[in-house]
């Protein structure tokens, strides 16, 4: 069926890839999703390689060949990211939703992973305040859980967010306030933004740390290193959440992240440097988890 030269790769890319993906949706984990998604560029540059070998070019060097496929791969990667993005532009989707509270409800999973998550929460000594949700069309509802330790200085949300069609994923985020007016964030979110934050921000994405210690180690450390004092959070975080995102808006439509109203004549949502933003921060993401630098 394949030429000899052909037929290991092809079949090396297919099991690696393969099992590339089963972990990244057994473990839900980003290192596996990344390595699933480098296995996944070499098998379509190796399935392309072979085909232009066995039915067009037969006498050129199967290694250019090769590196063709690679490229028509990143070529159709890219094009398909460029279209996901704009179709999210044109949506009409929130990109800055409005949250509310949600009563009488639990939002945890009844899973093991969200309730071994919600059990070092305890152990760590964070006490939810609050628990918010957000929905940003029909039947996609975003999930959030916030919580602060005993001196109210470290806030921690915890977003669910579907990244599959039947499948969530849990997000952390860490805030704390300095006595100086900045805002020290550090969070482990794989989504991209893209966008802007206000310059008393600083923000650390860490894509890869999935363990809530490690996570909150470094935001401490990220805060000791600031030399400033840590101011409590005592604002109510609903009120908090919806003033950060209303200022957000704000901001990236000011710096040009956001289209004006009445600039395009299609009425997206995001600028083309934006929509730019957010796919290198989609492609950087995916293929080396790491973020655009904030």
């Amino acid at each position: 069926m394949f030429g000899t030269i052909w037929t290991f790769p092809l079949l090396a890319a297919a099991v690696v890839a393969l099992v590339f993906l089963w972990l990244r949706q057994r473990l839900d984990s980003v290192l596996a999703g990344v390595l699933s998604r480098w296995a996944r560029w070499v098998l379509a540059g190796t399935a392309f390689g072979w085909a232009l070998h066995t039915f067009v070019y037969p006498d050129f060097d199967p290694f250019l060949l090769w590196l063709v496929g690679l490229l028509f791969w990143f070529v159709l990667d890219t094009t398909y990211n460029f279209l996901a993005i704009k179709a999210l532009s044109r949506s009409g989707l929130p990109l800055f939703p409005r949250f509310e509270e949600n009563e009488g409800q639990d939002i945890w999973p009844n899973e093991p992973r969200f309730l071994r998550l919600r059990d070092t929460l305890r152990r760590h000594h964070f006490e939810r305040r609050k628990t918010l949700t957000a929905t940003v069309a029909e039947g996609i509802t975003l999930r959030l859980a916030v919580f602060a330790n005993n001196e109210r200085t470290v806030l921690l949300s915890v977003y669910l967010l579907p990244v599959a069609r039947t499948r969530l994923s849990a997000f952390i985020a860490l805030q704390s306030e300095t006595t100086g007016g900045h805002r020290i964030v550090t969070d482990n979110i794989s989504i991209p933004f893209g966008g802007f934050y206000p310059d008393n921000w600083s923000v650390e994405r860490r894509p890869l740390t999935r363990s809530f210690k490690t996570l909150l180690d470094r935001h401490l450390a990220r805060a000791d290193a600031r030399g400033e004092a840590l101011a409590p959070i005592e604002e109510d975080p609903l009120e908090r959440l919806n003033a950060d995102q209303k200022a957000l808006e704000k901001l990236n439509r000011d710096l040009g992240f956001l289209a004006m109203p009445g600039d395009a004549e299609d009425e997206e949502t995001i600028s083309p440097a934006g929509r730019y933003r957010v796919w290198k921060e989609a492609w950087m993401l995916g293929y080396f988890a790491r973020p655009l630098r904030y």
